[in-house]
């Protein structure tokens, strides 16, 4: 199996930065595949207690699938896994010291 077949099979990537204050330790993030392996992709940056990040950079509460509504879908999902990758490193950048506002 190539390295391409095998991250086509992935459906998490564990993001870590290291914190300095007030603890030292280190922060993750994790990019969540959000849909069927079948249909088009849909990610998600998830953090600690079912919050995930979204597109403006505020953590919203991850309710089960059924009580999700379109608009927070829309809000909270990256079809383009480097797109989410992206913003999630980015977002580990910006908030050195811990990622809940």
């Amino acid at each position: 199996m190539t390295d391409e077949e095998l991250l086509a099979l992935a459906t998490k990537f564990e993001l870590l930065s290291y914190k300095h204050e007030p603890r030292p330790g280190l922060m993750t993030l994790t990019v969540c595949r959000r849909s069927l392996m079948q249909s088009p992709p849909s990610w998600a940056i998830v953090g600690d207690d079912n919050f995930c990040l979204n597109r403006d950079g505020g953590w919203e509460y991850e309710s089960s699938p059924s009580n999700r509504t379109e608009d927070f879908i829309e809000r909270t999902r990256w079809s383009d896994l480097r797109e989410c990758v992206s913003f999630a490193q980015d977002h580990l950048m910006k908030y050195p010291t811990g990622y809940k506002d």
